[in-house]
């Protein structure tokens, strides 16, 4: 690595890998050593990817040309710059213990109000009494329909409240 590229990323591909390979072995010259250790701090992952790579030479070196080192480097590389992705649970059983709470509560409130209207002899509200809101799970996407027409497109993780008297003189709603 020359002196003028410190930036790891500035190099091509396969000098980087290179580079990578000498400061594993602990052949990198100082300079070197220092501008990698820079570059792993600048993202958190990299150190990730690093040590992988380590893990893997070293395990070739203990098992011997039955390793295939080579196509190790190929699924780091195709691995490196990627997101990090994390695998959601589908088992859990606290989301659907609380939708569950949370379908009887308003089954409740909502019979309670219609009890109270019919006893009363008051007209039932065309408008529900407490704001709608709706909600995304992680990875999820979904749209709502606009009282008056209309959609709102919800994003993962998001929650839209739709504010009390939604269209009679504003269209107020609440993104989280």
């Amino acid at each position: 690595m020359t002196e003028d590229s410190g930036n790891l990323d500035s190099l091509p591909e396969p000098e980087r890998w290179e580079v990578l390979a000498r400061y594993l072995d602990g052949d990198s010259p100082a300079k070197e050593a220092e501008a990698v250790r820079r570059w792993i701090a600048a993202d958190p992952s990299r150190m990730q990817v690093v040590a992988m790579l380590d893990r893997a030479v070293r395990q070739a070196e203990v098992r011997g040309p039955e390793v295939d080192v080579e196509g190790a480097l190929r699924r780091v590389k195709a691995r490196i710059d990627q997101p990090e992705v994390r695998e959601l649970r589908s088992g859990a059983r606290w989301p659907r213990l609380a939708f569950r709470a949370a379908a009887a509560l308003a089954f409740l409130v909502g019979g309670s109000l219609l009890w109270q209207a019919v006893r009363s002899g008051k007209s039932i509200p065309s408008e529900p009494l407490i704001p709608r809101a709706y909600s995304t799970a992680p990875g999820a996407i979904d749209s709502v329909p606009l009282p008056g027409g209309g959609y709102a497109i919800l994003g993962p993780r998001s929650r839209l409240t739709i504010d009390l008297g939604y269209g009679r003189q504003t269209r107020d709603v609440t993104l989280e």
